[in-house]
């Protein structure tokens, strides 16, 4: 805790998420998500969001219905991330977003995974 919003911290367990996990009852499932799309964007739903969500969890049942509630939004896209681990890789992306924000002076940046029209579960 502590430090400037455009500086990635890190907690002793990796990752907020993993924390989270590891201080929730067993049997809860924890998603990571939305550390790619600025939070002025999510303020602003009106219009369509440019920005793709990466989400991580363990539990594959519950990262679609995440991913469910995120193709319901015009424009947003989700990924599969992979497991929980890899909000260790994600998280810091919120810190990076929020400095080239800050440095282009606008609110609502964010990142789009190419390559794809569509991402959502693997196939």
């Amino acid at each position: 805790v502590g430090g400037k919003a455009w500086e990635a911290l890190r907690p002793w367990q990796g990752s907020a998420a993993e924390l989270a996990a590891a201080l929730l009852p067993e049997g809860v499932a924890v998603v990571a998500g939305f550390h790619t799309v600025a939070a002025h964007t999510l303020a602003n739903l009106d219009r369509e969001v440019d920005s793709d969500a990466l989400l991580c969890s363990d539990d594959d049942d519950a990262k679609r219905r995440v991913g469910e509630l995120i193709d319901s939004v015009p424009g947003m896209r989700w990924v599969d991330a992979g497991p929980l681990a890899n909000a260790r890789l994600t998280e810091p992306l919120t810190a990076l977003i929020i400095s080239i924000n800050r440095r282009y002076r606008v609110r609502d940046g964010g990142f789009r995974i190419t390559g794809r029209e569509s991402w959502g579960a693997p196939k």
